[in-house]
């Protein structure tokens, strides 16, 4: 949740003290900096450890917070440009480190509780967090500035750490990793990811769903509620109820669909998700789009549990870290670009059939998928 207090306290001082570019810049260095560092970060976590890495970049982030709100409060310096700049920068390359490590520690757990289990309240957390997190950042960026924001950020991320210290989770296995090269280290995870049947199609459908996802509810979904004549009230319940129907997906998928979490799961309700990023852009009534929003989550939240599931279930604890990262730079790598092109279609044919070619995509994308996959296996039968 830290992150997600501070990206809203970062955005809402730069609009208000510096210009539109320099928000945009600050982004983009900080999603450039996560990015590129992402696959180092996932060999560092098999290597080091995954809790081990999660406890170890949860401090650094939390030492961060403290300088930062110490820095402020003390007035050593202003909280100007260059400021939340740097802060950014560094910020990304921790997050590079410290996704990769916690999402393999679900591997860990799996001795404890189910996998499915652990999926689903690891995906409640992450739906938790993108709720609670900027609602109570821009409150305390308002009311208190940007030093007690920091604070309220690092107090967050001690929290994190108590979690991390009295988490249970299997002792890590002696291997022979750290002979090798971090080249060698990640294409080898690199390797897994392609040549696995399950994990390869799990990956494609990540990509798919997310670089159409980003693009249509981060950009899309305020240009709908503006070409429809709506008002911010009705932005704020589309992304909310999205939001809430992820949120549900993640209490209720582990536990009714247990046993039953594979790619065949996740494409169906892909397809479905489709059908309703389809129909926000066909219907006016503002009940049935929220309807359709709050049921998009649902679905896309129970497709990426099933996603998730099928990756972790299929990969070794010696190779988490590395292929959590491929995850995360999978989910990540795709915003910028979809952005882009969310915002070009929309410039030209409009934000409703933008809708709904992104709808029309979800749809057609997954059987193209299938089809992909069983040439490749009978090619492989035939050799």
């Amino acid at each position: 949740m830290a992150d997600q207090i501070f990206y809203v306290a970062l955005s809402w001082q730069l609009s208000q003290a510096s210009s539109a570019a320099t928000l945009g810049l600050t982004m983009t260095l900080n999603a450039v900096c996560r990015i590129a560092f992402l696959p180092i970060g996932g060999v560092a976590a098999d290597r080091i450890g995954h809790k081990r890495m999660s406890i170890l970049t949860e401090s650094i982030r939390l030492t961060v917070f403290i300088l930062g709100m110490c820095y402020l409060m003390l007035g050593f310096g202003s909280p100007d440009a260059r400021f939340l700049i740097l802060f950014a920068i560094f910020l990304g390359l921790a997050d590079a480190f410290y996704l990769p490590s916690t999402s393999a520690l679900i591997g860990e757990v799996e001795e404890y509780i189910s996998l499915s289990s652990a999926v689903s309240a690891r995906s409640l957390l992450q739906r938790g967090a993108f709720i609670i997190g900027p609602a109570l950042g821009g409150k305390l960026i308002a009311s208190s500035g940007l030093a007690i924001t920091l604070g309220v950020a690092g107090l967050s991320c001690i929290l994190s750490l108590l979690a991390l210290f009295i988490l249970r989770s299997a002792p890590p296995e002696k291997t022979t990793v750290e002979k090798a090269s971090l080249l060698t280290d990640f294409s080898q995870g690199l390797k897994h990811v392609i040549t696995g049947h399950s994990v390869f199609s799990a990956f494609l459908l990540i990509i798919i769903t997310e670089f159409i996802f980003e693009g249509l509810f981060d950009v899309g979904v305020p240009l709908l509620v503006s070409s429809q004549g709506w008002d911010s009230n009705m932005l704020g319940s589309l992304l909310s109820l999205f939001g809430v129907g992820a949120a549900i997906s993640a209490l209720v998928t582990g536990k009714l669909f247990r046993g039953r979490l594979s790619m065949s799961f996740a494409f169906k309700t892909t397809c479905m998700f489709g059908v309703f990023i389809l129909a926000m852009g066909l219907l006016s009534n503002q009940i049935l789009v929220m309807a359709c929003s709050i049921i998009a989550g649902l679905l896309c939240g129970a497709s990426s549990i099933a996603t998730n599931y099928v990756i972790f279930d299929n990969t070794s604890k010696e190779q988490l870290g590395r292929v959590s990262s491929m995850t995360a730079l999978a989910s990540n790598g795709t915003a910028p670009l979809s952005y882009m092109v969310v915002g070009f279609a929309a410039g030209k044919i409009g934000i409703n059939m933008t809708f709904v070619i992104g709808g029309a995509l979800l749809l057609s994308s997954v059987p193209i998928i299938w089809l992909m996959l069983q040439l490749r296996s009978n090619q492989r039968n035939t050799l």
